[in-house]
This record gives structure tokens, C-alpha cells and sequence, in this order.
């Protein structure tokens, strides 16, 4: 046996004085994916995630789009009880109301970033209605491409602030068919004149249909429609009627149960009505007394004729809703009667005239000219305001409250009496303000409130003619094309587009009577019961507020080695309202560490546990760099579910040692016994005797001296590979030898390999066989090995030889072979019998040894002719069981002989 120690000092003399110099090297996550030297991937948990070169926070489950800080639920409530489809919806957002006041606060001034989100996906058929951030009032309008019966669950995204406006009001208000959303009421028998606001615009009036252009016109003369006739198109339009106290086309979403109108004169006056979606009596009132009532059938016109005083408040009251346009019949005052709001929008062209519908009512009249009146009306009563001129009114936007509680208040305003034509025009709500209209029929001039100061307006001539004008006056603002002078400055079939919300109108040319123009909005569908649209709260945050989420980068492992950690460098971003902290692993995740404020490093107690980059680059130098890898956990949080914070990039420097020169054996025991397992470590390092953790591969064992390894194949992890092995064999100063990748090679130091200690060798099976000659033995010669207790003992060495007979030993067809017993100390072999006569096998490992009989008779001999009867199972034909018990009792006591 030799002196194992002596040779380990020399050895590990000779390692150190080797040592090479260190280099600087560094590892940098960049949240793209594992660089080369980088092992696993980046993996997330409590929604962060890791996209562009970024690691971040994810939103909410559901989230329509992460640059969207905010949402509040949106509800389309449809009552029709069918389903609707390519339905213009429109959204008040109020700040005086919850949620309101968040999407002012937090949103975009202009509302360009609202975004109604349905089944996950942004509705992209939307359009900006007026959106006031001093007056903190606003709508958007979106087409749902279907509405079923009952709730429909959205949403309302805002506080993106980057975003432009999905602003497409054609897109709204146009449908794959033609639709009825203007009927024709006043006057009849005359020609009736379509025009319209965009290309590709099918129309039809009854048995009439065609397509116009943008600007385009068609007339429809009297013999092809009566009264009551509805007026379908898939796109916006007008309509206009060459004669005096001609109303325009009365778009259905003025269908109301209750409208009210200002007689001006004491002449015979005429309303036409209509009920266009169910059958409807309708209540007639004057100054609040009943005076009779009038049957409709749907979509059949009735008239109401009577000569009212002037300044009379003729009140139309309905079981359904119905649609109403009002005319002297002397020619003059032809008007739509328009719903009733709280904040309306006109032109002071002519004297309005306030009706407040509910109780006393206060109304504040902010005008273009920089003046503000108050009026104070009784329930059901008028106010008059001061009057204006043809062709030069200021801009006028009342606000009307209750003037006991200060609630919103419902008015109506009608302007007439100008000087010249048959003036009568309808002020609308602030729901019916737009960007673009048509201009129906030739006329001296169109004027529009607008709100927006400064803003510009375009009039389009249908010969392609554009005349620019701009609202420079105060909110409301006044811009005008054309003049009171006679001349046609207006052609028929101009469109007027401005970049601001307003009211329009205009004065045609031959009748000098002023009329309402309407928007594209007045091309949308209505029901009975208009879906109810309605915004709750709470305000939800794009992340949950205080959440933690985390980043695991991959391990980080060095090339060679890491001598020392030198320095920690992050690019985050941590805004206001947001948190990031960091933890170290040194063993690929098992445990994350953070300094403990005194140089040295403490596990973690949980997640939340994190230490700011300074701390950690203060006390990197004293983290464990023997495994040579390192990962690094982000942990993200939103503290105010807005702010979102984002790892750009994580660096980490490090002293790393030089290229591997060897595979190096742990120590190993003096004696090893034969069968009995042993751990092996083989580690990959360099000159200096330091692991290289850049390594993976496998190692091949082999042992010195004919010795056998089982397993041969070991793997190399990070420069290490361990496994537990078995030797067979027997000598002393047996070494190991491993070869591995890259021709790295190393040998353990000697040990002496020994049998066990107290081995037994012990027959289980095949003794006693008989067989005809030549032929291969039923049962397989086994034997156990075991040690001290009884223990079996696999991976040894057992040797079997044939003693006595010519028989040979399979598989290897030879007289002597080995096998290496199992884990419960088993090994065996099969013997074909030679020449007729007796056979024994001696089987030898760990100084013990057994041996195994058996006779090779004649072949087809039996009993009664001489031979010895036998079967190939080896038991003799015929014999009792007792004898046989006598028989295996005999070979097994004369197996136990000891051999020497």
C-alpha cells in the first residue's frame, strides 16, 4: 500500500505554483433573451414581462393596451329587445359626475385619447364629439357593430397621452344599407332636393333611388313622394324644399314624447306630426291647458291646424315618440321642433325665444360678442332675448338650471323674426352639434357657432371651389361664408367641414328663409327606447396598485472562473409613483441573497425583501464567487397602479481566472472496497487549480488494472461533475483516469481495490441440472454475493469456470467467464453441457467460492432404458417430491464447502 498523502502535497505544490493572473470580465442582462455565457431564460411572475430590451410590468388580465393608464366601465344598455346593429352610440362624459371628473383629469385635454374598448378589441368606428375642457363637458361617439338585448359590458379607456384622436364621424354615421333617418313632413307637393355630405352615398326615397358624390344633388319632385316619406341613404345628407316656410328633412333622432314650440304670430299656424315607430296619440297644449288630441298610425302623418295667439307655448305631449315641424301658413316660420337640453346652441339671427319646459328655470346666454345675460323663467313659461340681424347674429350658448336645486334644466329655443324671408331657426342641444354639413339649396350665406376660438373652417363648392374661413371672434365663436346681399354665395351642394364642433345654418337664396343645417350626426339610428348608455366607477389603474412582480434573469456563468465580484450597474426607469429592488443567486435561483447593511450577505426573509443597486454595488465584492454564475431578480412594483417602472439593462463585473488545463479528482479514499459504492467528484480548473464553471460536457471513467467502473459516463455541469460509482476488480494502486471535452484529461491519485470484507457467496439457482449432452441447461447457474449482515453487494466481479466435463459457459461460449452481479448481489450463467458424463462450475468472488453440478446423459435416453431419465428442467422423470427435497438439501450443504 502506498503512502497517498505524500503524493496529494506534491501535487497540490505543484497547482499553486502555477497560478495565473486574473482578468476583467463582465455578464449584461438585456432583457432580449440569454446572450452567449448565459444559461435558462428570462421568467416573470406577477404579470412583469419582458419585451423591446425591456423588463417591466404587465397590465391587468384583459387590459385592451398597456400605454392606457386608465379605465372606467362602460355600459350600452339595449332595451328594444332585438338585437341592433351598426348602432351610433354616443358617450357624455360630464366632470360635475363620476367618473367624469377622472377622464378630465387624467385624460388628454382634447379627448383624443379616448377609446371604447368591446370584447378586448378597440371599436375603431369613433369619432370626437364637442369636447370642452373649460366647460368640462364632452361626448364621444362610436358605431357598435351589433348591440344585443339587454347589457353590453365595455369599456372606456383614457390617459394614454401620447396618442392621437381615432376621429372618423363618416365612419360613425354610414351603414351598409341605406337607412331612414330623415322623414319629409313640410310642405308637400312640391320638389324635394337631397344632397350629400359624402361619395358613394345610395339613397332612396319610396320608388327614387340612386348614389351621389359628395356635394351632389338630386331632386325628387312631388309626384314621387307624399308626406310622411321616409328618406333612406348609407351615408350623411340634407334636405332641402325651394319654397317659403319650408322645414328641412326631420332627422328621426328628434323623436321625443314631449316638444314644445313659441308661436311668434298671431297667424293660422299648422303642425305636421308623425309617429314613426308605433302608433301614438298625441296631447295638445296651449300656455299648459289642454285642447284636444290627435291619433297617428305609425308612420302616417297627422296635421294640428289653428290660428294660436302669438308668444303661445304649444306643448306636444305623446304616448310614443313622434316627430313635429311647425309653419305659419302665411309662408313664414317653417321650423324642425327640436328636443329639449340643458346647454343649447344657436345663432342670435332673430329674436330667441326660451321656453323652459320644467320648473323655474335660470339661463346664463354666453355670447360671441363678449356679453352675458341671465334670464330667470317660470316653469312652462318664455324669456325673449335681445334680437339679432339677417345675416350678422353672434354666436349664443345658454346654460339652463333648475333654480331651486341648480340640476341641469330642459329648454328649447327658437330664433325668427330677422327682418327679411321667413326666419325661424331651431338652437339644438349639444348632443346635435358637428363638424360637417351639406348645404341643401342655393344660398346667400351659412353661419356656424363654433366652439372652437381660432379654429378653421373649409367650404367645399361642388366644383371643387374652397373658401377658408376662420373663428376669431370670443367662445362661442362666429364664422360665416357668404353675405345678407342677394347673390347665390352658397351654391347648393357645398360642403362646410371645421375642425371645431357647432350649430349651422343657412339662408337660402330665393326664399331668403334662414334654415337649420345638421350634421353627420343627425344620420343615426333611433329606437323608440334609444340604448342607455352609462359610465361607473371606480377609476381602475392599468396595474394593481402595490403589486409586486418579479424578473429572474438567466444564470450569468463565467468562461473560465470568477476570482471576485467587482461591481453592480442597472439602467432603470423608477417614475414617481413606482418601485424597483433587487436580489442576488449565486446557486441558479435556489436561494436570493441582499447585503445585510455590514459588508457581508443574509438570505432573503421574502420577496419584498430587496436592496437598492448602491447597496448591493457597495457589498459585491464580498459575495461567493466559487460557483462562478450569478442571476439577478428585478422586483417591479406600481404604487399608484400608474406609474410603471422598466429595467433597461443589468451589467455585472467580475474578476474571472484563465482557460482550464485539467479535470481534477476529488480526493479519494486510501482502499476502496470492490462492489461497494463511492462518490467521485471531478472538477474542470485551470493552472491555479481553480474550477472553470463555463464548462459542460461528460466525463468518460476508466479504471487502471483491468478494473471495470460502472456507470463510465458521468456529466460535467458548470465545470463539476459528482456521481456515486461502483469498481470491480482487485490490486493495489488502482487509479481512475476521466476524459472529457475540449481533451481535457486528469488521474486520481492510487487507492488499493479490495475485495469486501466477510464476502458470501451463496447458490440461488441452476445447481443439480441434468440435460441431454450437448444442449444448453434449463435454468441459469446464480449466485448472490453478500457482506457483513447479510447485505448484498452489486457491481462486483464474479468468476465462473467449468472444473470437471467439456461443457461451456454462455453467452461467451468459453470454459470461464465473469459477471458482475446485480444490485441484490446477483450474477449468473448459462451452461451447455459436452460430452455424456457429470459436469461441476466453480463460481469465485471475494475470496468465497461455490460450485454447481450436473450430468450430460445420452440424448433421448429415459429411464427405463439405462439413462438417467431426464428432462431438461433437469428434475428426473418420475421422482417423489421428497426425494427431490433430499436431493437440492444434499447440493446445497455440499455448495457450502469452502474451496481453498
Amino acid at each position: 500500500m502506498r503512502h497517498h498523502q505524500l503524493i496529494r502535497g506534491a501535487a497540490l505544490a505543484a497547482v499553486c505554483a502555477a497560478s495565473a493572473a486574473a482578468r476583467a470580465d463582465d455578464a449584461i442582462f438585456d432583457f432580449v433573451a440569454p446572450r452567449p455565457g448565459q444559461v435558462g431564460a428570462y421568467e416573470t411572475t406577477g404579470g412583469a414581462i419582458v419585451s423591446g430590451g425591456v423588463g417591466t410590468l404587465g397590465p391587468k388580465a384583459g387590459w385592451f393596451d398597456e400605454r392606457w393608464r386608465y379605465r372606467v366601465a362602460l355600459s350600452v344598455a339595449n332595451p328594444t329587445g332585438a338585437a341592433l346593429a351598426e348602432w351610433p352610440v354616443s358617450v357624455a362624459i360630464d366632470a360635475t359626475v363620476p367618473p367624469g371628473n377622472d377622464i378630465f383629469a387624467l385624460g388628454q385635454p382634447t379627448g383624443a385619447d379616448l377609446r371604447v374598448v368591446a370584447g378586448g378589441s378597440a371599436i375603431d368606428r369613433a369619432s370626437l364629439g364637442a369636447f370642452d375642457l373649460s366647460d368640462n363637458r364632452g361626448r364621444i361617439w362610436f358605431q357598435a357593430p351589433s348591440l344585443a338585448p339587454g347589457d353590453n359590458a365595455m369599456s372606456l379607456y383614457f390617459g394614454n397621452y401620447t396618442v392621437a384622436a381615432v376621429d372618423d364621424p363618416l365612419a360613425v354615421f354610414s351603414y351598409s344599407s341605406p337607412y331612414a333617418s330623415r322623414y319629409a313632413l313640410e310642405p308637400d307637393g312640391i320638389t324635394m332636393t337631397i344632397a350629400s355630405l359624402a361619395d358613394a352615398n345610395a339613397f332612396s326615397v319610396g320608388a327614387i333611388s340612386g348614389t351621389l358624390v359628395a356635394g351632389g344633388t338630386s331632386d325628387i319632385t312631388a309626384g314621387n313622394w307624399t308626406v310622411g316619406a321616409a328618406i333612406a341613404a348609407t351615408r350623411p345628407f340634407d334636405v332641402g324644399f325651394p319654397v317659403d316656410a319650408a322645414s328641412q328633412g326631420v332627422p328621426i333622432a328628434f323623436a321625443r314624447t314631449e316638444l314644445a314650440a313659441v308661436i311668434n304670430r298671431g297667424s293660422p299656424d299648422h303642425f305636421r306630426l308623425l309617429a314613426p315607430f308605433s302608433d301614438a296619440t298625441v296631447d295638445v297644449y296651449y300656455d299648459g291647458v289642454l285642447q284636444g288630441s290627435l291619433a297617428l298610425t305609425a308612420g302616417a302623418a297627422g296635421v294640428w291646424e289653428d290660428t294660436i295667439p302669438a308668444d303661445t307655448v304649444v306643448r306636444l305631449s305623446a304616448t310614443a315618440p313622434i316627430l313635429a315641424t311647425y309653419r305659419g301658413l302665411d309662408g313664414v316660420d317653417g321650423v324642425v321642433l327640436p328636443p329639449a337640453g340643458s346647454q343649447v346652441w344657436g345663432v342670435r339671427s332673430g329674436r330667441p325665444r326660451i321656453h323652459a319646459l320644467g320648473g323655474d328655470t335660470d339661463v346664463v346666454a354666453y355670447s360671441s360678442n363678449g356679453t352675458i345675460e341671465t334670464v330667470t323663467i317660470p316653469g312652462g313659461g318664455v324669456a325673449t332675448l335681445a334680437s339679432g340681424t339677417s345675416g350678422n347674429g353672434d354666436a349664443l350658448v345658454l346654460y339652463a338650471t333648475d333654480t331651486a336645486t341648480g340640476a341641469p334644466a330642459p329648454i328649447t329655443v327658437i330664433a325668427n323674426g330677422d327682418g327679411d324671408g321667413g326666419a325661424a331657426i331651431a338652437f339644438h342641444p349639444e348632443s346635435e352639434l358637428g363638424r360637417a354639413w351639406v348645404v341643401p339649396t342655393d344660398g346667400r350665406f351659412a353661419t356656424i357657432a363654433s366652439n372652437g376660438p381660432g379654429s378653421k373652417c373649409t367650404l367645399t363648392e361642388p366644383d371643387g371651389t374652397t373658401v377658408e374661413q376662420f373663428a376669431t371672434t370670443a367662445w362661442p365663436a362666429v364664422v360665416q361664408f357668404g353675405d345678407d346681399g342677394g347673390a347665390v354665395n352658397v351654391p347648393a351642394g357645398s360642403v362646410i367641414a371645421c375642425e371645431a364642433h357647432g350649430f349651422a345654418f343657412y339662408e337660402d337664396a330665393a326664399t331668403q328663409d334662414e334654415r337649420n343645417l345638421f350634421p353627420m350626426e343627425a344620420h343615426r339610428k333611433a329606437a323608440a327606447v334609444d340604448p342607455i348608455v352609462s359610465l361607473s366607477g371606480p377609476t381602475e389603474t392599468r396595474f394593481d396598485a402595490g403589486a409586486l412582480a418579479t424578473i429572474d434573469t438567466p444564470d450569468a456563468v463565467a468562461a473560465t472562473a470568477v476570482e471576485r465580484w467587482t461591481d453592480f450597474r442597472v439602467a432603470h426607469a423608477v417614475p414617481d409613483g413606482a418601485a424597483i429592488g433587487y436580489q442576488i443567486s449565486i446557486d441558479s435561483g435556489s436561494t436570493y441573497r441582499v447585503p445585510d447593511g455590514s459588508g457581508a450577505w443574509r438570505e432573503v426573509t421574502g420577496v419584498d425583501d430587496v436592496a437598492d443597486p448602491l447597496a448591493i454595488r457597495g457589498a459585491i465584492g464580498a459575495l461567493d464567487p466559487s460557483t462562478g454564475r450569478i442571476r439577478v431578480r428585478a422586483v417591479l412594483r406600481s404604487t399608484d397602479g400608474v406609474a410603471r417602472p422598466a429595467v433597461d439593462a443589468i451589467r455585472v463585473f467580475f474578476d474571472a481566472t484563465g482557460a482550464a488545463t485539467r479535470l481534477q479528482f476529488d480526493p479519494l479514499p486510501d482502499t476502496i472496497v470492490a462492489g461497494v459504492g463511492v462518490t467521485v467528484g471531478v472538477t474542470a480548473v485551470d493552472a491555479a487549480g481553480r474550477r472553470i464553471t463555463g464548462l459542460d460536457g461528460q466525463v468518460v471513467l476508466s479504471a487502471s488494472h483491468g478494473g471495470d467502473v460502472i456507470p463510465q459516463t458521468i456529466d460535467l455541469v458548470a465545470g463539476r461533475a459528482e456521481a456515486d460509482i461502483k469498481l470491480t476488480g482487485a490490486g493495489d494502486d488502482v487509479t481512475l483516469h476521466a476524459a472529457g471535452p475540449g481533451g481535457l484529461a486528469g488521474t486520481s491519485e492510487p487507492f488499493d481495490l479490495v475485495a469486501p470484507d466477510g464476502a458470501t457467496l451463496t447458490v440461488v439457482g441452476g445447481d443439480n441440472q441434468f440435460g441431454p449432452a450437448g444442449s444448453p441447461l434449463g435454468e441459469p447457474l446464480a449466485v448472490r454475493l453478500t457482506g457483513a449482515a447479510g447485505v448484498p453487494i452489486g457491481g462486483a466481479q464474479v468468476t465462473f469456470s467449468v472444473v470437471e466435463g467439456d461443457g461451456v459457459l454462455l453467452p461467451a461460449g468459453t470454459t470461464s467467464t465473469a459477471a458482475i452481479t446485480d444490485g441484490q448481489g446477483i450474477a449468473s450463467v448459462r451452461l451447455q453441457l459436452g460430452s455424456v458424463g457429470p459436469h461441476r462450475v466453480r463460481a469465485e468472488a471475494a475470496g468465497d467460492q461455490v460450485e454447481f453440478r450436473a450430468r450430460a446423459d445420452e440424448p433421448g435416453a429415459t429411464a427405463g432404458d439405462g439413462g438417467c431419465g431426464c428432462r431438461t428442467t433437469g428434475r428426473p422423470a418420475g421422482a417423489p417430491g421428497g426425494m427431490l427435497a433430499a436431493i437440492a438439501a444434499a447440493a446445497w450443504l455440499a455448495a457450502r464447502r469452502r474451496w481453498t
